[in-house]
């Protein structure tokens, strides 16, 4: 489904603030660009967020904060 909010609120927010903030840039393109911009950056994050497990995990790099004294390993130690 299309996501409307994150568009129109994206839309909204740099429109708002080409009009508050004098100095900016006016016209479409950098309104477009102002746009562009926040949302791809929505969606690496978003990206991001959804795959850190599998990748921290591949890398061997921290996911959360783990118990000391706990290995990760799932094997049971050999006597």
């Amino acid at each position: 489904m299309f996501n409307f909010s994150e568009w129109l609120g994206t839309i909204s927010a740099v429109s708002l603030g080409n009009l508050y903030h004098p100095g900016n840039r006016r016209g479409f393109g950098p309104a477009a660009e102002g746009v562009g911009i926040s949302v791809l950056t929505d969606m690496g994050y978003d990206m991001l967020r959804e795959f850190w497990p599998e990748i921290s995990h591949k890398f061997k790099l921290p996911f959360r904060a783990e118990p000391a004294g706990q290995d990760i390993d799932l094997k049971p130690p050999s006597n």
